[in-house]
C-alpha cells in the first residue's frame, strides 16, 4: 500500500494506492492547520500534568507504572482489627507511628475509564526502574496481600472529582500511604517474618501474638537507614493474594500482563483490543 501526502505549506492533499495496479484514491485538498488539528485531536487525551515519576502508560491509558525514590516514611496504624475499631471515634484507639526507611517503590496501577483506581500493586526494588524485565519484590507492610496488591480502604476517595489521569495517580498514592492502617490484613508482614526477609525479629509466632510481632516488625524496621534497607534482600511476591508462586522472580512486564488478564475478567464485555498492552512502548 502506498500513501502519498503533498504539503505546500498552506494545504495538504495526496492519494492512497493499493499495489502497483490499484486505482489511487485521491485525498481532498484541505488547509494544513485543519488536517493537522484533526489528527492531533484524535490522538491527544487529557492526562493532566503528570508527575516526573511516571515511567509508563499503556496505550489505552488503563495501566500506569510510576515509582518513588527511597525516603523516610511515617507509617501509622491502629494495632487492632477493623471490627474492633470505633470508626465514629478513632481518637479513643491507641495509634502507633513509626518512621521507616522505604526503598525504591514501584506502583503498577489499573484505572477505569474515569481514571479511578481499580487495582493497585506496590513492590520494592533496590534501584529505579529501567526495563520491563526488572524484577520486583514484596513490600512487607500492612494492608498488602502476598501478591503486592493493596487492600482498598473503606474510605477510599481523596479526590473529589476525577477529570484527568494525574488525579487518578494521586488518588492511588493516597490510598497506599494516607488511608490509615489496622491489623485486618497483615499477610505480607507475617510471611516475611516467618522467612526472615528482609530481616528477622526477636518475637516469633510460637511464643508471641501477631500483634506483638507486627509492633516489633515496625519498631525494628525504624532503626535501619535507607542505605541499609537498599542492600537488604526482600521477599519474592506470590502469584496469588494468599499463596501460590512464580517460577522465578516476577518482572514488571509479567505483573502488567497479570493485571491485564484480571481486567479482562473484571470487564468481560470489553474486547481484547481495548485492554491490549504494548510492552514495546518506550519508557517515558
Amino acid at each position: 500500500m502506498e500513501v502519498l501526502i503533498n504539503h505546500d505549506g498552506a494545504t495538504i492533499d495526496g492519494h492512497l494506492k493499493d499495489g502497483d495496479d490499484g486505482e489511487p484514491i485521491e485525498f481532498k485538498r484541505v488547509a494544513a492547520h485543519t488536517a493537522i488539528g484533526a489528527w492531533l485531536e484524535s490522538r491527544v487525551f487529557d492526562i493532566g500534568l503528570l508527575p516526573p515519576a511516571v515511567r509508563w502508560i499503556s496505550p489505552d491509558k488503563q495501566i500506569v507504572v510510576f515509582e518513588r525514590p527511597p525516603m523516610r516514611q511515617l507509617v501509622e496504624y491502629i494495632p487492632e482489627e477493623r471490627l474492633n475499631i470505633d470508626e465514629e471515634n478513632y481518637a479513643r484507639h491507641r495509634t502507633i507511628i513509626n518512621e521507616l526507611s522505604i526503598p525504591w517503590t514501584l506502583y503498577i496501577c489499573a484505572f477505569d475509564k474515569t481514571y479511578r483506581p481499580v487495582s493497585i500493586r506496590v513492590f520494592t526494588r533496590p534501584t529505579y526502574m529501567s526495563s520491563f524485565d526488572d524484577p520486583v519484590y514484596l513490600l512487607p507492610l500492612l494492608n498488602f496481600y502476598l501478591n503486592g496488591e493493596l487492600c482498598f480502604p473503606g474510605v477510599r476517595t481523596f479526590t473529589e472529582e476525577f477529570t484527568s489521569l494525574t488525579q487518578g495517580i494521586n488518588e492511588a498514592y493516597n490510598m497506599v500511604w494516607n488511608s490509615g492502617w489496622n491489623l485486618d490484613l497483615k499477610d505480607a508482614i507475617t510471611h516475611s517474618s516467618e522467612i526472615e526477609k528482609p530481616f528477622s525479629t526477636s518475637t516469633k509466632s510460637c511464643d508471641s501474638s501477631w500483634t506483638e510481632i507486627i509492633m516489633d516488625w515496625h519498631k525494628k524496621w525504624s532503626r535501619y537507614s535507607i542505605d541499609t534497607v537498599l542492600s537488604m534482600e526482600f521477599p519474592v511476591p506470590l502469584s496469588g493474594r494468599r499463596g501460590g508462586g512464580y517460577p522465578e522472580v516476577p518482572s514488571v512486564g509479567r505483573i502488567i500482563g497479570v493485571i491485564r488478564e484480571e481486567l479482562m475478567t473484571m470487564y468481560p464485555n470489553s474486547t481484547e483490543r481495548n485492554f491490549m498492552i504494548n510492552l514495546a512502548t518506550p519508557l517515558v
